[in-house]
């Protein structure tokens, strides 16, 4: 790939499965749809 001129590089994610993770998410989907109904 290198030859191809791509490089490694690292990349880092939330854990999807961390308890902590679903709950900001959902918190941030409910916030979400509050705001999409009060525009």
């Amino acid at each position: 790939m290198i030859r191809k001129g791509y490089r490694p590089i690292e990349v880092w994610v939330p854990d999807f499965t961390s308890e902590a993770y679903r709950l900001r998410a959902a918190l941030q989907a409910k916030a979400s749809a509050e705001a999409d109904r009060n525009a």
